[in-house]
């Protein structure tokens, strides 16, 4: 267990340190699924990855090996207390502890991953239908660790959302009753929400005649991106405009949204944000918190950026007044619980849900 936990922490600092990211079992999906040119591109930066952690884990055991065998008690003391602590800290501290959450990831549900490749893999071997020739925009805006506990047309006390309030009062938009997300990470919530037995629903409206776009505030050589890739793989287009890790704010979505809706209609465009990311004061232009300065009077970080959220999906919605619209987040987010999350709060888990006339294709 000491070992695989060195090997784990090991393979976490050198990826961060080489790549400004960490290993995850959606890494090993770029070897069961690469096929295009960017995932094997992305497959020689795992290898590069590997190789330098195993040089790297190789000397964390060594000098744990050396602890235990010169000073026993102490190291043993050490395992015992780092147990004692994570015990203590409840299923938050324990989900938090990087080596116990790769377990689950990579292991139990590696089986899940391989289905999303075999899926993908089945998809690109099939032959889809012509583009329609006209209909309506479909627009599914995809918001990041957004929780309804803190947006102000759910209840919250705070006026974080007043856009979404004045649309919602036009009839633009309707609110529905909150969503439960399936899962607190990315990648696994992104699964839930657009992968079944069969294909994923971007090949279903692909297979409809839609012509699907994804324009994307995150970066693709982030961590998950390799679920990411495969969920959207059967898109017409995919647009990054965060490239290289470099901070980009959610505001610039939008032109390449009205770029992308200006194409072929009809067209289904996700739009995938940064949202209230960690850490979500990050997320927030100092221009806008100008701005909105007198309207924002006792908001924290994380309301800062639901308001910005609200400001930038607003945008998005008056872009086609004829559009379909569907809003939602992958996760909710414990904004007071630190970097890891704490599942048992149940702003974790409750997102909004927001539509106009939109229904998934069948």
């Amino acid at each position: 267990m000491v070992g695989y936990c060195l090997l784990v922490l090991g393979a976490d600092w050198f990826a961060k340190s080489q790549f400004g990211t960490t290993i995850d079992g959606d890494w090993f999906l770029l070897w069961m699924a690469s096929g295009t040119e960017e995932l094997r591109e992305f497959w020689a930066l795992y290898w590069k990855g590997i190789c330098g952690t195993l040089a790297a884990v190789a000397l964390a055991w060594a000098i744990a090996i050396v602890a235990i065998w010169r000073w026993p008690k102490w190291a043993v003391g050490a395992i015992a207390a780092g147990v004692v602590v994570l015990a203590l800290g409840g299923p938050a501290r324990i989900a938090g502890f990087k080596p116990v959450y790769f377990a689950w990831d990579t292991f139990l549900r590696f089986g899940e991953y391989r289905h999303l490749a075999s899926v993908v893999g089945a998809e690109r071997k099939t032959e889809r239908p012509p583009l329609r020739e006209s209909g309506r925009n479909r627009l599914v805006i995809l918001g990041e660790s957004l929780t309804s506990r803190r947006m102000g047309v759910y209840g919250y006390p705070k006026d974080t959302t007043p856009e979404l309030a004045r649309l919602i009062a036009e009839g633009r938009l309707e609110l529905k009753p909150e969503r439960r997300a399936t899962n607190q990470y990315t990648a696994r919530a992104l699964m839930d929400m657009m992968l079944d037995d069969e294909h994923t629903q971007v090949w279903r409206e692909r297979a409809d005649g839609y012509r699907v776009v994804l324009v994307s505030a995150q970066d693709r050589w982030e961590r998950y991106c390799g679920i990411e890739q495969l969920l959207f793989d059967a898109c017409d287009e995919r647009v990054y405009i965060r490239q290289d890790g470099k901070n980009v704010y959610d505001e610039e979505l939008v032109p390449a949204v009205k770029k992308a809706m200006e194409g072929h209609s009809p067209c289904v465009v996700y739009v995938h944000m940064m949202g209230s990311h960690f850490l979500p004061g990050d997320r927030v232009p100092e221009a806008f918190r100008a701005a909105k300065g007198s309207k924002a009077v006792g908001f924290d970080d994380y309301d800062w950026s639901v308001l910005y959220t609200d400001h930038v999906v607003s945008q998005l919605v008056r872009l086609d007044p004829s559009a379909e619209i569907y809003f939602t987040s992958d996760h909710g987010e414990s904004v007071n619980a630190g970097r890891w999350r704490d599942p048992s709060d149940e702003a974790m888990w409750y997102v909004p849900e927001i539509a106009s006339g939109y229904a998934r294709a069948e």
